[in-house]
């Protein structure tokens, strides 16, 4: 068996990010309903997903993390 190239992904991986944060904001306001109106919480996991994308600490922590969810799913599974 081969070894699996993962070196592609990296030019995903801010996209990525942003998908992951945008989700979990999105959910949190969703569940809580800590704001009523669909077009606003939108806009606020939108303006939370672009802050942690432009933050290079912040993204660097949500792709580690994200990482070893995947890592973690993909066992579990298994």
């Amino acid at each position: 068996m081969g070894a699996i190239e993962l070196s592609g992904i990296i030019y995903f991986l801010p996209v990525l990010s942003f998908l992951v944060v945008f989700a979990v904001v999105y959910a949190v306001f969703s569940k809580t309903k800590i704001v009523e109106s669909q077009g606003l919480k939108t806009f606020i996991a939108f303006l939370f997903a672009t802050i942690f994308v432009s933050m290079s600490e912040a993204r660097m922590y949500i792709l580690n993390i994200t990482i070893w969810f995947a890592i973690l799913d993909f066992l579990k599974v298994k």
